[in-house]
């Protein structure tokens, strides 16, 4: 739909989360990739500082965590460092919330250790 009305991709909510935020959260694979190839930024932040790796982790999305971090190594590849507000990044994240092949993803991804 926001495809289809030529809605801003990047146009947050008042939370300050994307439609590529939202995607992700919600594991809609497809979606964010639709998403990225119609211009949705990898860079952007939510009211908190997170961005959309962030939000991949803390809902356990797997496979939406790979699609973005394989897009980010090309597009930011600082976001896989990137810390919120309160000084966590993804892979705190995923270390805080037991998101075991998060943590391994994010190291096959060269994240900072």
């Amino acid at each position: 739909i926001v495809l289809q009305n030529c809605m801003d991709t990047n146009e947050p909510d008042s939370d300050g989360l994307t439609p590529l935020m939202h995607a992700a959260a919600g594991g809609h694979e497809e979606v964010v990739g639709l998403l990225l190839s119609h211009g949705a930024r990898l860079g952007d932040r939510d009211n908190r500082r997170r961005s959309v790796l962030h939000w991949a982790v803390l809902t356990y999305r797997e496979a939406v965590l790979r699609l973005l971090l394989k897009h980010a190594a090309t597009d930011d590849p600082l976001l896989i460092d990137a810390y919120d507000e309160s000084g966590c990044s993804p892979l705190h994240a995923a270390i805080d919330s037991g998101f075991e092949i998060g943590v391994s993803i994010l190291m096959e991804f060269g994240v900072n250790i």
